[in-house]
């Protein structure tokens, strides 16, 4: 929602990394915007890679903002 009000890139996740077995499986996600990679997360399921990632990014664009 921060990019979208301030940009017109919408942000893109990518799994760029699965390890673990099934039952333990790790994600690392990044985030994109434009073709700036923005930020980086590890979390068990996609969704908390991507909000790890999401975060990292959110604060780096808020540090820049300032």
């Amino acid at each position: 929602e921060y990019v979208q009000q301030r940009s017109v890139d919408v942000p893109e996740y990518r799994v760029m990394k699965q390890s673990g077995p099934d039952h333990a499986r790790k994600y690392e996600c990044a985030v994109f915007i434009g073709n700036k990679l923005m930020g980086r997360g590890t979390g068990t399921s996609k969704k908390a890679g991507e909000q790890a990632a999401a975060h990292e990014a959110l604060e780096k664009l808020k540090k820049n903002n300032k």
